[in-house]
């Protein structure tokens, strides 16, 4: 396998993941071209012996969804009351 060949899937899935999830946060019926991406994104998922390109396009699709999905904010609880030694 090129490495170029792996790079492209990789970029390929991540772009693919990207737009699946905006399309997602605009709701509404997907159109046929985001229905189709997802698709292929399930259908390489179960893949019981995946190509390294088939890795790469699921792995560059799992990134951007992940790297893109909205972080809750960091509730940082109270610091307990200080004890001082008598």
């Amino acid at each position: 396998m090129e490495p170029a060949d792996t790079n492209a899937a990789y970029a390929e899935g991540y772009a693919h993941g990207s737009i699946l999830l905006l399309a997602m946060r605009q709701g509404g019926d997907m159109p046929e071209r985001v229905r189709t991406i997802h698709a292929r994104y399930l259908a390489q998922v179960q893949v019981s012996e995946p190509t390294e390109t088939e890795t790469a396009y699921v792995g560059g699709f799992r990134d951007a969804v992940s790297d893109n999905l909205p972080c809750p904010p960091h509730v940082t609880p109270e610091a307990p009351p200080q004890r001082h030694a008598a």
